[in-house]
């Protein structure tokens, strides 16, 4: 009987893959898989599919984010018509062959740059307004991400905002791994930084409904600005910055990277949705501690150097290649979001994964001043140098990047 997987959730929704009776398929995003998906926290061999004669049998290959069926975590499971398979930010179901001439339909093909991103229909935390957890009421979602939900919340005695962020249940699935998070997250709250969120308190939180037992949660305080990601879509019909802007934001998170440096943090997810610039024009760095924190827990792959994951236009090559990151990776990270807001869109740009992948790893980036004359030589430089393809033609580290930036002020009467 043969079998039919059609992607229903992930960058390549609308794709179908047929596996003849007596056949295995290799699931991932591997070139040498059946599939080859452009879901980047897909691990290269994920799992493998069995149509034997008599059951269809599926087998987790040691992936890093694990293999589901239904919600639930395999190591190796039969199958049943009907069933959803979820492998990193992909869902598959697995269907009968209708006809004896299937054919692969091609994947839909997203706007260029712009990589599609979803979130399981059962990591909904709505069920969390109005609750207190800690001392802390929750008033209003705010953002919904790879890691779980940030919402509007104030503490109960004072009125003061904070921002609390929930991580999605399926991160840490067991009370140990509850622990770890919390306890990891509490040693770390003492670094801090003008150019960095701070960290407030974390814990887990009981609930009293039948669909979880517990949460993590930490707060943060409350920065009543906007996004680099807003901040660009709004600055003029080209949404680009005038440099100096560009420049003063370089120079604070550089900064904020300097102090992760000293503590050996690296954060491995520099967006511009993971900055956010004040109405005074400060800019802070988001989420610096997370990827520590979830260490040893099931939400680890959400930012260790063998998951693609995070918003893939702003990864360094080497992220692309599964290879290991440093600080150095974090700079290529801060220089693709400076690109962006110098030009209104990240260094590479492409129509699906495969290609996108391929510019990060291969493609020299266009230089800014070809989009906006105005910008200053030298800081084009200095951004072009954090856009190297190799780590050792970059800045080694952020104290030496804020040595080229307060050069560059001096020269140009700018402050710092």
């Amino acid at each position: 009987m043969d079998v039919l997987l059609n992607v229903t959730v992930g960058p390549d929704q609308g794709r179908s893959f047929v596996i003849p009776t007596g056949k295995q398929h290799l699931i991932g995003r591997g070139q040498e898989t059946d599939t080859q998906l452009c879901d980047p926290s897909v691990s290269r061999l994920h799992c493998k599919l069995s149509n034997e004669a008599k059951a269809i049998v599926l087998k987790d290959n040691q992936s890093a984010s694990g293999t589901f069926v239904n919600g639930q975590a395999i190591t190796e499971r039969i199958l049943r018509v009907g069933d959803i398979i979820r492998v990193g930010d992909t869902e598959l179901r697995l269907a009968l062959v209708n006809s004896g001439d299937e054919r692969t339909i091609p994947p839909k093909r997203p706007l260029a740059g712009i990589v599609p991103s979803t979130v399981p229909e059962k990591r909904d935390l709505s069920h969390l307004l109005g609750y207190t957890i800690h001392r802390y009421q929750v008033a209003k979602a705010m953002v919904k991400g790879k890691t779980g939900t940030i919402f509007r919340a104030h503490v109960a005695d004072s009125g003061q905002c904070v921002a609390l962020k929930v991580l999605w249940p399926d991160l840490t699935r067991d009370r140990t791994e509850m622990q770890r998070f919390v306890r990891t997250m509490k040693l770390l709250k003492p670094i801090q930084h003008p150019n960095l969120i701070q960290l407030l308190s974390a814990g887990i939180r009981e609930l009293d409904n039948k669909n979880s037992d517990a949460i993590c949660w930490y707060a943060m305080e409350w920065v009543d600005g906007e996004d680099l990601r807003s901040v660009i879509r709004r600055t003029g019909a080209a949404g680009m910055l005038d440099w100096q802007t560009a420049f003063r934001i370089t120079v604070q998170i550089a900064q904020a990277l300097e102090t992760a440096f000293d503590h050996g943090f690296v954060h491995r997810n520099i967006t511009p949705e993971n900055i956010l610039l004040c109405k005074d024009g400060t800019a802070k760095l988001g989420d610096l501690m997370l990827a520590k924190a979830l260490e040893g827990t099931s939400g680890e792959q959400i930012t260790r150097p063998g998951e693609l994951l995070g918003d893939v236009p702003f990864m360094a090559p080497e992220r692309a290649r599964s290879d290991v990151l440093d600080c150095r990776s974090d700079l290529y990270s801060l220089g693709a979001t400076v690109y962006a807001l110098l030009t209104g869109k990240p260094p590479f740009t492409a129509t699906n994964m495969a290609e996108l992948l391929e510019q990060i790893q291969r493609l020299p980036p266009v230089p800014p001043k070809n989009v906006q004359l105005a910008i200053n030589d030298q800081f084009q430089g200095i951004v072009l140098k954090l856009l190297a393809k190799h780590v050792e033609e970059r800045f080694q580290t952020p104290s030496e990047l804020l040595s080229d930036l307060r050069r560059l002020a001096r020269f140009n009467g700018l402050e710092v």
